[in-house]
């Protein structure tokens, strides 16, 4: 794997210098990773999302660059899907979840996604359960960044009322918050149930978070965290007002952890018009632990994906 001059794709080294590659996987949007190499079949398989970057599916293409991404996940189970595959490339543990639908697993046969067992399989063992109060959303923000967010709204909402608002950050290279994931929505920190407590709980991913959104928006982050990822979650939130009167601007909380608790104390001290209160747990704020992390986390990536700088 390596990043283009935009995207995060699978190359084939032609010579040992890499001045001569292949491009495997063509055409505007990222790779997540690699997650088999069939030599045998010519094929390898990766997990991408071209059209939604909160999910993830399986693909394949031709090992020789001469074929076009083709998706094996089936489709109708939208969310995100992971994948363990054998080493003859035959059969594989298959994961799946959605903002509604908790993890269950099924084995599968390749490349034709077959569960193995129809009664352990994942269509007949899945339990969604209804939250009809999450949705994802996306807003702009006026420095012209786009971000993905998801909001979870208060039980018996009613958009003439004002509610409370409490933002879920990390905001670094080392995770993202926006995934369509069983998880989203929940807070297991708070004693209660934010929902009938009868708060709004709302996450962003702002630009350096490692979302499929090219190698541009990943790399502004370099040199920058404490800059522009907390300016991009304030002016995120501020156009979040703007567009929803039943936000109550009097009353807007922040937390986070590791990362994202240096992601609330900047929020708390650059932006103190915007948050009112926060929690911040064991946030990176020793100089010398700060400069060890984010060397770690940016040459953690450089020998993920190779060329990341």
């Amino acid at each position: 794997m390596g990043v283009g001059k935009r995207w995060l794709a699978a190359y084939l080294p032609v010579s040992i210098d890499r001045k001569n590659e292949i491009l495997l996987t063509p055409g505007s949007y990222d790779i997540e990773s690699i997650s088999h190499i069939d030599e045998a079949t010519n094929q390898i398989y990766f997990i991408a999302s071209p059209q939604n970057t909160n999910q993830r599916y399986l693909y394949r293409t031709r090992l020789d660059g001469k074929g076009k991404a083709e998706r094996i996940t089936p489709v109708g189970l939208e969310g995100t899907h992971s994948y363990v595959i054998s080493p003859n490339g035959k059969l594989a543990q298959h994961v799946f979840t959605n903002y509604q639908t908790p993890p269950v697993q099924e084995w599968i046969s390749l490349p034709d996604h077959k569960p193995i067992n129809a009664q352990e399989s994942i269509a007949t063992r899945m339990k969604p359960v209804a939250k009809s109060n999450v949705s994802f959303f996306k807003v702009t923000t006026e420095d012209g960044v786009t971000v993905d967010g998801w909001m979870a709204k208060p039980t018996n909402f009613d958009s003439t009322k004002k509610y409370p608002i409490v933002f879920y950050v990390y905001g670094e290279p080392a995770s993202s918050t926006v995934n369509d994931v069983f998880s989203i929505g929940q807070n297991r920190l708070f004693q209660g149930d934010m929902a009938n407590a009868g708060y709004l709980y709302v996450a962003l991913d702002n630009r350096g978070t490692p979302n499929l959104k090219g190698a541009a928006w990943r790399k502004s982050i370099y040199r920058q965290i404490g800059r522009i990822n907390v300016r991009d979650q304030a002016m995120a939130a501020k156009k979040l007002f703007s567009q929803h009167a039943y936000i109550d601007t009097s009353r807007v909380a922040v937390w986070g952890w590791s990362g994202g608790g240096s992601t609330t104390l900047h929020l708390l001290f650059q932006y103190p018009e915007i948050y009112k209160t926060g929690i911040s747990v064991a946030a990176v704020v020793t100089s010398c632990f700060t400069t060890i992390f984010t060397r770690n986390v940016i040459w953690g990536y450089r020998r993920k994906i190779g060329r990341i700088l």
